[in-house]
C-alpha cells in the first residue's frame, strides 16, 4: 500500500511544510447560494453581467453566452455581489464545475451558483479551484 505523501513535490511560492486537510467552513466565512428564482423579467440587452451555470466550465468563466440584468435588480443583489478571488460552483447542469472570479468580474452577480466567499485563511483561490476540479 502506497503511503500518502505529506509534503508535495511542487509548491506555490510562500507555502512550505506538510499538507493540511481543512473543511470548507474552515476556509470560507461565507458559503451560500446566489439568487435562486425567476430573473428573466430583469433581463436587458445591456446592463450588468449575470453569471449563470453555462458560464462556468472546466475551471474557468466562459463569456461566450452573456445575460445582462437591469440596474434595479443588480442593486437588490448587492449582498451577493461577487468579489475578485471568490469561487463559484455550478449546482445544476454540469454540477461541480467551479471558477475563480477575476478582477474583470469584480462586483458581478450570479444566478443559482454556489458562492464561496470571504476567506478565513491566507490561500490561493486558483489552488482551491484546481482542488475542486480533482474531485468531480
Amino acid at each position: 500500500m502506497e503511503e500518502k505523501k505529506l509534503v508535495p513535490k511542487r509548491r506555490f511560492r510562500g507555502f512550505e511544510g506538510e499538507w493540511e486537510a481543512a473543511k470548507l467552513e474552515d476556509i470560507f466565512n461565507n458559503i451560500g447560494n446566489a439568487f435562486v428564482g425567476t430573473a428573466t423579467p430583469y433581463y436587458v440587452e445591456q446592463g450588468h453581467l449575470y453569471l449563470q451555470s453555462n458560464n462556468v466550465k472546466d475551471g474557468k468563466i466562459n463569456l461566450d453566452e452573456q445575460v445582462f440584468i437591469n440596474n434595479d435588480f443588480y442593486l437588490k443583489q448587492k449582498h451577493n455581489w461577487l468579489r475578485t478571488g471568490d469561487i463559484v460552483m455550478v449546482q445544476s447542469g454540469h454540477v461541480g464545475h467551479t471558477a475563480v472570479i477575476t478582477k474583470s468580474l469584480n462586483n458581478s452577480v450570479a444566478h443559482a451558483l454556489i458562492m464561496f466567499r470571504d476567506y478565513k485563511i491566507n490561500t490561493i483561490p486558483e489552488f482551491i479551484n484546481i482542488s475542486f476540479k480533482q474531485i468531480i
